[in-house]
């Protein structure tokens, strides 16, 4: 296994908050607006509690 040179943890966590601030500009600024539905929504949220309620069932 090739051991790489050390990498500071400080650039990595810079790199994760600057990527973090910037992502939700450029959506607000980039992406169409759309509007959900409440059957949108609804269907959201059954994707979103699917997987832990057929976990919690086993």
């Amino acid at each position: 296994m090739t051991r790489h040179n050390p990498f500071p943890t400080s650039a990595l966590g810079s790199y994760a908050a600057v990527s973090g601030l910037l992502s939700p500009a450029c959506h607000a600024l980039w992406e169409p607006a759309v509007s959900l539905s409440a059957r949108d929504l609804a269907l959201i949220a059954a994707l979103a509690l699917g997987p832990p309620l057929s976990t919690w069932a086993r």
